[in-house]
């Protein structure tokens, strides 16, 4: 009788265990649809370099052109891609970005935190939950990388966004250059030569934080 009942007991844990797996994916993870096109369509806009150029790298309607990395919830709703719940990131498809300039718009929560990355890589094996790269940092709470800096590498000495608030976050890299500005301030003029080229990330930073990005586009310096 007793072997029995341990059989029945450890099916039982297993039910709950797998049913708590199944609810946690749900809650936590993104099943998105995309527009195959849309790949392409950068890649060749990249190689193109034409000057002054400019193109949507969200189209406001799925994730196209995007990958989900980690445990992070995506979604879009009215133009506007969502993260919460979650950690992790969303990278581009196209990989080979080098000399271009990012125009986004960011809405943060009350004490969240999120980065741009750029000129990224995967981070391969180990704990790493983010890319290897540059990140314009995503925090208005971070008296040691407020919103704008480059994240542990230049630091914003002044707070230009507001939480729930949206704000313009431009980010210009050309060779070694980088600028980022937010509400048309300049808040990282630096030279930093660590990184030459990757793709471009939007961070799941954790599960208390909630960013919302709309209008996300590509242009090729002049």
């Amino acid at each position: 009788m007793k072997p029995l009942l341990s059989i029945l007991r450890s099916k039982w844990l297993w039910g709950i265990g797998l049913a708590f797996f199944v609810l946690f994916i749900c809650f936590c993870c993104t099943f998105p649809t995309r527009t195959p096109a849309m790949n392409p369509t950068i890649k060749q806009f990249v190689q193109e370099h034409t000057p002054g150029s400019e193109i949507d790298l969200f189209n406001g309607k799925d994730l196209s052109g995007w990958d989900i990395h980690g445990f992070g919830k995506w979604s879009v709703k009215d133009g506007v891609l969502s993260a919460k719940r979650g950690i992790g990131y969303l990278s581009t498809q196209y990989s080979e970005f080098e000399d271009i300039i990012i125009s986004v718009q960011i809405r943060i929560s009350a004490k969240g935190n999120s980065g741009v990355f750029f000129r990224a890589q995967h981070p391969g094996l180990g704990f790493r939950p983010w890319p290897v790269g540059y990140e314009a940092q995503v925090d208005n709470h971070d008296a040691k990388n407020l919103t704008g800096s480059l994240y542990d590498r230049v630091s914003a000495v002044k707070q230009y966004a507001k939480d729930d608030e949206w704000f313009d976050m431009r980010i210009a890299v050309i060779g070694a250059n980088i600028k980022i500005q937010v509400n048309g301030e300049t808040v990282v003029d630096a030279t930093d030569s660590s990184f030459s080229k990757g793709f471009i990330a939007l961070q799941a930073h954790d599960v208390f934080s909630r960013v919302e990005y709309r209008n996300i586009k590509l242009s090729i310096p002049d």
